[in-house]
């Protein structure tokens, strides 16, 4: 059983887990051994090309201000042809892989317009730190999450000094 240990002070890019009452650090290079995603940390330059030319105009009419859904009604309703290059399909597959995985939001919510220039430089794009965005996106949302559990937690247990006891049978 995994059970986020509260505690009100820790570094931003870190999760601690307590597990059968042991406690272990979460941090970047666990995310990527488990992911198996590339430890990239360093941000590659990307060459602005026209937006008309790439996926954004092939797919999109040129319009950078795509929501999600449109994004994934789109690649389900693509139907390749026989002498199609096959680089637009992987470049907009890699595009819903990074949106709509690795950096999951509500689906009603626009894809970044950058995200459109960036894979037309497809090799710098497969260069970025997708892993560490993610990453850094799973703990903030982990702490807001976790935002004013120590109180409660803290509350209710000098309410009830057996608390942990009974929080744990509750689980298991």
């Amino acid at each position: 059983m995994l059970l986020l240990r509260l505690v009100r002070q820790q570094p931003v890019d870190e999760l601690w887990l307590s597990i059968r009452g042991k406690s272990y650090k979460f941090i970047f290079k666990d995310f990527c051994k488990i992911t198996k995603l590339p430890a990239y940390i360093t941000r590659p330059t990307f060459v602005k090309k026209n937006a008309k030319s790439g996926v954004a105009g092939l797919f999109f009419k040129g319009n950078k201000c795509v929501p999600y859904q449109e994004l994934k009604e789109t690649m389900e309703d693509i139907k390749p042809k026989k002498r199609m290059d096959p680089l637009p399909m992987v470049k907009l597959a890699s595009l819903f892989v990074v949106d709509g995985v690795l950096l999951i939001r509500d689906h009603s919510t626009k894809i970044n317009p950058d995200h459109f220039s960036w894979f037309e430089d497809f090799e710098n794009f497969q260069k970025y730190p997708w892993a560490l965005e993610s990453y850094n996106l799973m703990v903030t949302n982990m702490k807001l999450l976790m935002h004013g559990q120590p109180d409660k937690f803290e509350a209710a247990k000098a309410k009830n000094p057996d608390y942990k006891n009974a929080k744990f049978s509750v689980w298991s």
